[in-house]
């Protein structure tokens, strides 16, 4: 398959990523009040808190039930720091994320370093921890709290995308039309299916 259809793929499913994260969004905003006045920063940034909380606390559960979890502080980090996830952002995470399933481990080496979705978990963690939102105290400012909560959207995106690859749901909820974690799955398994046959 040449590098032309690889990026269309890529592109094509950035851009519905973008709109799927959009309706999340809205969704989200309507759900817990998210309005532009300070009791809206309010509830926003205790939803924030509050899936941070759960993200730092545990691993990604097997079953799929962490999707919830990441749409949830993703779109409060973004709301908190009127961040817009653009096609242009969705490209980028995908392409990290074709790199790192395309990543080629040397068992012989003896080092477990861990799934892609594991690995982004662990940078996820520790822009949470440096962000403020996590069971430690930071030692950073505001503003490089806000700069640490950035780099949480960055790494959440990317283990959205790869727990949402590795995942195997026995029993996909919905029919096929639903916009759900085994959709996003399906759409970065066809976008790295040029580069990896572990996720065809």
């Amino acid at each position: 398959m040449s590098a032309v259809t690889t990026d269309a793929r890529v592109d094509n499913a950035a851009a519905e990523l973008e709109a799927w994260f959009l309706n999340v969004a809205s969704l989200s905003a309507k759900a817990f009040g998210w309005r532009r006045d300070s009791h809206g920063d309010a509830a926003v940034l205790h939803v924030l808190r509050r899936q941070a909380a759960r993200l730092r606390s545990s691993r990604l559960a097997e079953d799929g039930a962490s999707y919830t979890t990441l749409c949830l502080f993703l779109t409060a980090a973004c709301r908190a720091l009127g961040l817009g996830l653009e096609t242009r952002h969705w490209v980028a995470a995908l392409r990290n994320v074709i790199e790192q399933c395309g990543l080629a481990l040397d068992e012989n080496l003896g080092v477990s370093l861990g799934s892609p979705a594991e690995r982004f978990k662990i940078l996820l963690d520790d822009a949470i921890d440096a962000a403020g939102l996590g069971s430690q105290a930071t030692v950073l400012d505001e503003k490089n709290r806000r700069l640490a909560l950035g780099l949480a959207v960055n790494w959440g995106v990317r283990t959205l995308l790869a727990y949402a690859a590795e995942v195997r749901l026995r029993d996909p909820r919905g029919p096929r039309t639903r916009h759900d974690l085994a959709w996003i799955g399906a759409l970065v398994r066809q976008a790295t299916a040029p580069h990896t046959r572990s996720l065809a």
